[in-house]
Order: C-alpha cells, then structure tokens, then sequence
C-alpha cells in the first residue's frame, strides 16, 4: 500500500511540472477537436509533440475519430496555440467563445 501511495504522490508531482501554456493549450485544442468532430466521444490523441516559445505553443498531433460513416480515421494536424486564449488552426484564429459556435465539420 505504501508504494502505490508514493507512486501516486510522485506522480502528482510530475505532473504538476508542466507547463501552464501547454497544458492550457491542451484543454483549448480538446474543446476545439470535440466541438468539430462528428462523433466527439470518438476522439483519440494517438501522439502529441509540442515546442514552447514563450505563451505560444506549437503542436503537432496524431489523432483519430470516427467519421460520418462509423469508421476510424487517422489524421496528423499542425497547430499552434497562444496562453489559454488562442488557438491558430487552418489560417484561423479562434478563442473559447469562438469555439462555442463552431459546428462539427
């Protein structure tokens, strides 16, 4: 019992470590990819590489969802995210307000 609560605590702390630009740029590309997905519950992050340059965050992910007919496809996107605000995605500029009033593609 010990050493999962110090694997658990030690986890914790490691993931506390990241940094807040990419984790909020995280949570602002899951909202995005979830509002524009046909079957948003499908969503799956298969690879994820970032490079930090200050608040912006430029990401590269491999992911997939089901498409219009049930299956799974697989796609690479390219991205970039600034802070918690902004997230630059096929020549847009979108914030969580935008993303709200997108529809699935």
């Amino acid at each position: 019992m010990k050493k999962i609560l110090v694997f658990v605590l030690i986890w914790i702390f490691f993931m506390s470590c990241e940094n807040g630009y990419v984790r909020d740029g995280r949570s602002l590309y899951k909202a995005y990819f979830k509002k524009t997905l046909i079957d948003p519950s499908s969503f799956k992050v298969y690879n994820e590489s970032y490079e930090i340059n200050g608040a912006s965050v430029k990401w590269k992910l491999d992911y997939g969802a089901k498409n219009s007919y049930g299956g799974m496809i697989r796609k690479t996107e390219e991205f970039e995210t600034i802070g918690s605000i902004t997230i630059i995605i096929d020549g847009r500029f979108l914030d969580f307000d935008d993303i709200k009033k997108l529809n699935h593609k």
